[in-house]
């Protein structure tokens, strides 16, 4: 499956490959701002988050749609998500990224 599922149909202006690299991208910059907690409770999940963004790039607001199971790295994306914004997207396709919902790897 995709890393993500941006809420909107894709367009004829853009491919679903466009979209992905989009939010691929979106995932990397947030990798690097994310100080993973180096102690971790044992079982934890890959965490869910939706996105939602303005037109600029910037957050409107970040929902943990699937929580890690440890609320302190939770807090830590909300933290890098916040550190990495604003984020690069196509003006002209705005709508296909104004939600987003995307699975972030801390564990890979």
């Amino acid at each position: 499956s995709p890393p993500a599922q941006p809420s909107a149909r894709p367009t004829a202006g853009m491919t679903r490959q466009e979209i992905d690299r989009y939010i691929s991208r979106m995932q990397r910059k947030v990798q690097r701002h994310w100080k993973v907690p180096a102690e971790r409770p044992g079982r934890l999940r890959d965490p869910e988050v939706v996105l939602e963004l303005d037109r600029d790039g910037s957050i409107r607001s970040i929902t943990i749609s699937r929580s890690s199971g440890d609320p302190f790295m939770d807090r830590s994306l909300i933290q890098a998500i916040r550190a990495a914004a604003p984020f690069d997207l196509p003006a002209d396709h705005f709508e296909l990224f104004r939600t987003n919902r995307i699975t972030f790897h801390p564990l890979r």
